[in-house]
């Protein structure tokens, strides 16, 4: 990813519903601050450890073992859902469903 690049976060939501937000507010305060901090490191496009999966979606990793799904839109960064390195392959699964019905 190119380190100049400008990105902008968003949050995927339809019909009022945003399943990163739900999962997102579950989480404690420790994990929503690296969150936070991580994406204010992607904003200037220094993505860090992030990895492309397949069929347009790909996940920020992080070392305590969260994920969160994403797909770009380029400039744009639209965040999926959020999981854990043990619920990964499920997570994975929900990430391409929900991205191919926000594309509907």
């Amino acid at each position: 990813m190119n380190e100049t690049a400008q990105i902008k976060v968003k949050i995927t939501e339809k019909n009022g519903k945003s399943i990163f937000k739900e999962w997102f507010a579950g989480l404690e305060n420790k994990a929503k601050t690296q969150i936070i901090r991580r994406f204010a490191q992607v904003t200037t496009g220094n993505l860090g450890d992030y990895k492309y999966l397949r069929d347009k979606v790909s996940e920020l990793r992080f070392r305590d073992g969260h994920r969160i799904y994403y797909t770009m839109i380029s400039p744009d960064m639209l965040l999926l859902l959020g999981g854990t390195k043990s619920s990964q392959n499920k997570d994975i699964e929900r990430a391409i469903k929900w991205l191919k019905e926000l594309e509907r």
